[in-house]
Order: structure tokens, then C-alpha cells, then sequence
């Protein structure tokens, strides 16, 4: 069953992405996925679902900031929960969001290792794998050719 996501995510898209991409990367059950030391397709798959986990959080971290904000003129300034809780809400939305990014350039990363291993050797590193690494990766191995 799949997960409900906001109307403003491209689901359709998305899910051809991850089918499109995990074709590149050892199949689950095979001889290559269970000998693959770099767990390539777990890494991928999860940072495929953390895009979609952590966009569903900031959508609906926003549904509840647009709330609170409607509601702000019953507050008083020294409301300390309210707040709390709009800080809290407001840091949760940012931190999801960027979240998503993150998430989604491991994700990439880990396709471009698929496609070219020796452009994309930070994989074995996992903590070094970060939007700009992968920028730098993918110029490296697609770029040069045009």
C-alpha cells in the first residue's frame, strides 16, 4: 500500500524514477546484492524513502504553521507554549525540508555509482556524500562528454 503524500509531491514521476534508477543497481536477492559490501541498493532505496518521508513532514509542518499562524491573534506575546510549539513547528518545517535535498543527492549518488563507479569512488564513505559531492561527481563522469 502506498504511503498518502501531498498533492504537491510528483508521486507518479517519482515512483518512475525509483523503478528507472533501481535498475541500475544489483537486484534484490541476486548473487551481486547479497555480495555487494557497499549495500548499494539499501542505501539507495532508503535515502529514495526518506525523500518521501521527509517531504510528507514538511508538507504537513506546514499545514500546522498556516493553523497556528491563523490562529495568532488569540496569543499573547508572553504565550511562551504557542511559541515554543510555532518555533518547534517552524525549525521542523526548514530541517525537512532540506532534508528532502539531502536525501534525494545520496539517492542520485548512489545511481551515478551504478552508472560510473570511478567518478563516484565517495560511496565506500558514506558520511562524505553530500549535495556538493555529488554535483562535483556527476560534472565529472556526464559532463566532460558533451
Amino acid at each position: 500500500m502506498r504511503m498518502k503524500m501531498p498533492q504537491s509531491f510528483p508521486e507518479d514521476s517519482f515512483l518512475r524514477f525509483g523503478i528507472a534508477a533501481s535498475a541500475s543497481l544489483p537486484r534484490i536477492l541476486s548473487d551481486e546484492y547479497m555480495n555487494d559490501p557497499l549495500r548499494r541498493m539499501q542505501h539507495f532505496d532508503m535515502s529514495w524513502r526518506a525523500v518521501r518521508y521527509r517531504y510528507r513532514t514538511s508538507a504537513e509542518c506546514d499545514e500546522k504553521l498556516k493553523a497556528m499562524l491563523a490562529a495568532q491573534r488569540d496569543w499573547g506575546i508572553d504565550d511562551d507554549d504557542r511559541n515554543y510549539k510555532l518555533d518547534r513547528c517552524i525549525y521542523e518545517f526548514f530541517t525537512n525540508a532540506l532534508s528532502v535535498l539531502e536525501n534525494f543527492g545520496f539517492c542520485l549518488y548512489f545511481i551515478g555509482n551504478a552508472i560510473s563507479p570511478p567518478a563516484f569512488p565517495t560511496v565506500k564513505s558514506l558520511k562524505d556524500i553530500w549535495l556538493k559531492t555529488t554535483e562535483l561527481a556527476f560534472r565529472s563522469a556526464f559532463l566532460r562528454s558533451l
